[in-house]
């Protein structure tokens, strides 16, 4: 009977680590993901950069204004 008990719980404590590993391993590639996405960001040249923050200012207007028309 003490066999049956112990095998279930480690049976049960290897699925919860194999769950918590897989989480480890999707936040490693979230982040290994923003890592090349930053370095990209910041290999570009100044000029792109200041075009990319102004048409994302643009955007942001644009969506202002809709809300406005709307009446929010």
């Amino acid at each position: 009977m003490a066999d049956a008990v112990v095998s279930v719980l480690v049976e049960k404590l290897l699925r919860l680590l194999l769950e918590e590993g897989q989480q480890l391993l999707d936040l490693d590639d979230q982040f290994d993901k923003m890592k090349d996405e930053l370095r990209y960001v910041k290999n570009l040249p100044q000029g792109c950069r200041n075009n990319e923050e102004k048409g994302w200012k643009g955007d942001s207007q644009v969506d202002n204004t809709r809300l406005e028309r709307v009446g929010v």
